[in-house]
C-alpha cells in the first residue's frame, strides 16, 4: 500500500501550491476579461464608424461609380443617334412627300400622270393620312381618267363619222363637178 506522507510539512506546500495556482488562474482571468473587453470595445468602434469612412465601402461605391458612368454614356449616345436617325427618317418622307405633291399640284399635269402620282404616294405607309388621302384622290384621277377615255372613244367615233360624211360630201361634190364638166 502506498504510504502516505506525514501530515507535518506536506499540507502546508499543498496548500501553497493550490493558493499559487488560484492565484494565477485569476490573473489569467482577469487577463481574458481585459482581452475581451478591449476585443469588444474594437469590433464597437469598427461597427460605429460612419460608411464614408470605411475604406471598403468607399472602394466599393467608387468601382460601382467607375463602371455607370461609362454605362451611362454609352446609352445616352445610343439614345441620341436613335432619335437623329429616326429624325433624319421623318424629314427624307417629308421632302420625298413635298416633291411629289409639288408634281402632281403642279399646274398642266395630265390626269394619267396624276393618277400614277397617287399611285406612288398611296404606297408610302408612314402616314397612314397621307396615305388616305392619295388613295382618295387616286381614285378620283382614275374615274377622271375613265371618263377621258370614254369621252376619247366617243369623240374619235364622232371624228370617224364626221369624216366618212365629209368623203361623201367629197365625193358628192367630185361627182357634181365632174357632171358640170361633161
Amino acid at each position: 500500500m502506498a504510504k502516505s506522507p506525514p501530515p507535518s510539512d506536506e499540507p502546508s506546500i499543498n496548500v501553497e501550491e493550490r493558493l499559487s495556482l488560484i492565484e494565477d488562474a485569476l490573473k489569467w482571468d482577469e487577463r481574458l476579461k481585459s482581452l475581451e473587453a478591449v476585443l469588444v470595445s474594437k469590433e464597437r468602434a469598427l461597427r460605429a464608424t460612419p460608411w464614408w469612412r470605411d475604406s471598403r465601402t468607399i472602394t466599393i461605391l467608387a468601382a460601382i461609380l467607375a463602371a455607370v458612368i461609362p454605362l451611362v454614356t454609352a446609352i445616352d449616345g445610343i439614345l441620341k443617334n436613335a432619335r437623329e436617325s429616326q429624325r433624319a427618317i421623318i424629314e427624307q418622307r417629308d421632302k420625298i412627300r413635298q416633291t411629289y405633291l409639288d408634281r402632281v399640284l403642279k399646274p398642266g399635269v395630265t390626269e394619267g400622270e396624276q393618277q400614277r402620282i397617287f399611285s406612288l404616294l398611296s404606297k408610302l405607309k408612314s402616314d397612314s393620312e397621307f396615305q388616305e388621302w392619295a388613295k382618295e384622290e387616286m381614285n378620283k384621277a382614275t374615274q377622271k381618267v375613265d371618263e377621258l377615255n370614254k369621252e376619247k372613244i366617243i369623240l374619235e367615233a364622232q371624228n370617224k363619222e364626221l369624216l366618212s360624211q365629209l368623203n361623201v360630201e367629197k365625193q358628192k361634190s367630185l361627182e357634181d363637178v365632174g357632171s358640170l364638166s361633161s
